[in-house]
């Protein structure tokens, strides 16, 4: 393949896999983090809300009461649409529905309040058109395959915020794999609450740095309380991305160059109970970079548009 030829295709493969607007660590699943001591594991693992508003009305504390022994399961279908080139040339291509289906549970409630459970991708599904460059075929059949391997466990406060996270990763998984793992894990997390009592227009936001394996983003995500009745709750869901211009890296064959600029930006609603691990959850996403190579001589542009939904069942 020729080098500006596999130069695209490993940014295009990386967008497929990791621009479905969200990640954190490149490794979801790991049994310690170099570099992280014990005293913050927890906000790196989960973030920490801050509460922009506290909403009108009656205000209360959004509290998760998933009862000990729950077993859940959900749906997760993630569909990508990349176009990206190198100077004249523009290449289009769109990824099919990725499908998961992923079993959480059961519950253990622990002394300190956190709840632990189980998670297993039992299923993962990918059915790509007729015309998809082989290249990008297999690259994406094998990587989407490992995600069947994927089992572990996660413990969660009662705010829903995420504080550990262990488990097994497939041996070989290269590093945009590895950011879709991220994702996936997102995904899995429940739905993140403040500290503070919040009412209807209640807002807040968590803060975090995102590995999109070739570069570094600072996300934004920002949720608004349009309803509240018992233990169900809907929400308004804003992502925001923005990146300053750094070295690209792990692009093939030592190829080397830099980020100009970075814009990401999604929006949604979730339908979250207090009772349950899993809010339903539909989320779009766009996002568009301009890069140069090293020696100033080629020019990359990409632009994404994805959704992701989240079913329980």
């Amino acid at each position: 393949m020729h080098p500006r030829n596999r130069f695209l295709f490993s940014m295009m493969g990386a967008a497929v896999l990791a621009g479905c607007g969200g990640g954190e660590s490149p490794d979801p699943f790991t049994a310690a983090t170099p570099g992280i001591s014990a005293s913050d594991r927890s906000d790196f693992v989960g973030g920490e809300t801050r509460l922009l508003s506290p909403g009108a009305g009656a205000r209360i504390p959004l509290r998760y009461q998933i009862p000990d022994g729950d077993r859940e399961s959900f749906e997760m279908e993630i569909v990508l649409g990349v176009t990206a080139g190198m100077g004249a040339n523009h290449t289009f291509v769109e990824s099919p529905p990725i499908d998961f289906e992923v079993s959480m549970g059961p519950v253990h409630h622990r002394p300190d309040g956190r709840y632990r459970y189980e998670m297993k991708v039992r299923h993962v599904g990918l059915d790509l058109p007729e015309g998809t460059p082989p290249e990008l075929a297999e690259a994406l059949s094998t990587e989407i395959a490992q995600m069947g391997r994927i089992e572990g466990w996660l413990e969660v406060d009662d705010r829903g915020i995420t504080r550990d996270v262990r488990g097994s990763r497939p041996t070989g998984v290269p590093p945009r794999t590895q950011t879709m793992l991220g994702n996936i894990r997102s995904a899995l997390q429940s739905i993140p609450f403040p500290e503070e009592p919040v009412g209807i227009g209640a807002r807040w936001q968590v803060e975090r740095t995102v590995d999109l394996h070739t570069h570094d983003v600072d996300q934004v995500v920002t949720y608004e309380l349009v309803d509240l009745t018992g233990t169900r709750g809907q929400l308004r869901i804003t992502v925001e991305q923005t990146a300053e211009a750094q070295p690209l890296h792990n692009l093939p064959g030592g190829a080397q160059a830099r980020l100009d600029a970075y814009v990401g930006r999604g929006n949604g609603e979730a339908v979250f109970d207090l009772t349950s691990m899993t809010p339903l959850v539909g989320l779009t996403f766009q996002s568009a970079m301009h890069a140069t190579t090293a020696n100033g001589t080629s020019e990359l542009t990409m632009e994404t548009h994805s959704s992701v939904t989240v079913r329980p069942r």
